[in-house]
């Protein structure tokens, strides 16, 4: 058990042990009256160091009274950046995670001081609202090139989709139906069993999207409906099949 003279020692310079029944020299939590942060020390070298150097002991008090014109020096310029702190950092060298304020957009977001000052840090939100344009525009830079590619690779296909069926017309439309345009009702159509931009996204060639295998004629309702009622591919197109292909995707219905 603790003598009481430590008890009242400690008391006299505003310390108080959280454990008075061990004793003063075994570690245990102590409270600093002043600032009321606990930390783990001895009662006895607490004593003994107020005796010889006249100091409370408290590690936050003493930091306080040793750091304290530099954190406000610290602290003054991170705000003069235009920045707000929640909570004010209180570590000496100012690397706790705390929750700071641009004053420019008013959004928070939580970061370490000395990152800011070293310019190793800026505003989260604001910087995720530049990625995300930045984003946005190279993603519209791609679909603009992915258009363009489609729009060519379809422009030939057709070319080459109307030569070939010149060519077998009676292998590829045997009853000899008469083809209507897209926009009649009724009728049949030239149509191409693995549809256009699927051979465009699977990386099949011109000259194998536009051959006789992958072209028949349907009825306009048949060609509409077609995604739903697909049961195998052409075997030229074996080797294009994505390996996590589904034939009840909606894909071929693009």
């Amino acid at each position: 058990m603790m003598n009481k003279d430590y008890i009242e020692l400690l008391k006299e310079i505003k310390l108080e042990p959280t454990k008075p029944n061990r004793s003063a020299s075994m570690h245990q939590d102590i409270r600093c009256l002043i600032c009321s942060s606990v930390f783990n020390a001895t009662p006895k070298s607490k004593v003994q160091n107020y005796r010889k150097h006249e100091k409370v002991g408290c590690p936050k008090c003493t930091e306080i009274a040793r750091y304290g014109e530099s954190r406000e020096a610290y602290i003054e310029k991170i705000q003069s950046m235009g920045y707000e702190f929640e909570i004010i950092p209180t570590s000496r060298n100012h690397k706790v995670p705390v929750r700071n304020k641009n004053c420019d957009c008013g959004r928070w977001w939580i970061t370490k001081s000395n990152h800011l000052i070293s310019g190793r840090s800026f505003c989260q939100p604001c910087n995720n609202d530049t990625k995300r344009e930045r984003m946005a525009y190279y993603n519209s830079l791609r679909e603009k090139e992915y258009d363009f590619r489609f729009e060519s690779y379809k422009t030939n296909v057709h070319k080459l989709t109307n030569r070939t069926y010149k060519k077998y017309k009676n292998e590829i439309n045997p009853n000899n139906h008469k083809r209507t345009p897209a926009n009649v009702v009724g009728g049949h159509q030239l149509d191409h069993i693995l549809p256009v931009k699927v051979c465009f996204n699977w990386g099949i060639p011109i000259e194998l999207c536009s051959s006789k295998e992958n072209l028949r004629i349907v009825t306009r309702m048949e060609n509409a409906v077609k995604w739903a009622h697909v049961t195998e591919i052409p075997k030229i197109f074996e080797s294009y099949i994505p390996e996590d292909f589904d034939l009840k995707l909606k894909e071929l219905n693009n």
